[in-house]
């Protein structure tokens, strides 16, 4: 087993094991707190798992998966600029009423979407 996806599945199972126990020994006012611990956990402790069945003692990585990794981001980053900018033009001149939260959630959601579009597009091409 990999040590990167060992440290994953201990720091999954740890961080699972904590907060179960955080909850069990905590004031009812903490419950938010050991549901994120324990989220966290589990997806942490899953990735470790499906990534060590998945790639055994294989490489996870190569040039060409590199590659279009960084060509995703990059396209995925340039697009948020312009997605940026042209929100900013349109709250010039028609005035929006959206909080720093919803701006901040809206950002973050396109641009995970768009990284994760361009992947598998550049995913399919034959050449980049």
């Amino acid at each position: 087993m990999k040590k990167r996806n060992s440290l994953r599945i201990f720091f999954g199972a740890f961080l699972l094991a904590c907060g179960i126990f955080y909850q069990l020994f905590t004031p009812d006012y903490s419950v938010v707190s050991a549901i994120f611990m324990i989220n966290f956990g589990f997806v942490i402790l899953l990735v470790g798992l499906i990534r060590h069945w998945r790639f055994r003692n294989e490489p996870e990585q190569d040039e060409r998966t590199k590659m279009v990794a960084y060509t995703a981001l990059a396209a995925s980053f340039q697009l948020t600029l312009l997605g940026l900018a042209i929100l900013w033009w349109v709250d010039y001149y028609f005035p929006l009423q959206l909080t720093l939260q919803e701006f901040i959630s809206m950002v973050i959601l396109g641009m995970a979407v768009l990284v994760i579009f361009f992947r598998t597009y550049y995913n399919r091409k034959k050449e980049i």
